[in-house]
């Protein structure tokens, strides 16, 4: 019963921090942020995602800088954009495996939970070593099992 009413407490922290994200992550994208972020991952996204149209590359951008961000559930919706422009299953299976393993530079949802314990912070690098690690072990698996 404790881990629930935890839970219910802390569900209100969690709500606010995507309240917050998702309508940042809209300003960006009016204001032309993806524009330069699409810019900045294209060589990323052409080696990850090859051969994609651009309106697809456009959505990769935006949600691979939101998950970079730590804010994974607001990358949802351009996630979502991206695969409906892809073309390409592997591509989509690259996509799906990548945001499953929440690559992050700032682990901010993480870093809320602990926070609101009373937690200290200093998980910031164990979780950037274990996140790339499991990242490339992912894209590797995708590059070598997954057949065009």
């Amino acid at each position: 019963m404790s881990g629930c009413e935890n839970t219910i407490k802390f569900l209100p922290l969690l709500f606010a921090s995507y309240c917050v994200w998702l309508p940042v992550t809209k300003i960006l994208e009016r204001c032309g942020v993806n524009k330069k972020c699409e810019r900045v991952l294209r060589p990323i996204n052409n080696v990850l995602f090859p051969l994609e149209k651009e309106k697809a590359y456009e959505q990769l951008s935006i949600n691979l800088s939101s998950n970079l961000l730590g804010i994974g559930g607001a990358s949802t919706p351009s996630g979502l954009k991206a695969m409906q422009n892809m073309a390409s299953k592997k591509n989509k299976i690259m996509l799906v495996v990548i945001n499953s393993l929440s690559i992050q530079l700032i682990p901010t949802t993480v870093v809320a939970m602990r926070y609101a314990k009373g937690s200290s912070i200093d998980i910031i690098l164990p979780s950037l070593i274990a996140t790339f690690i499991t990242t490339a072990i992912g894209i590797a698996l995708v590059k070598v099992l997954v057949k065009k």
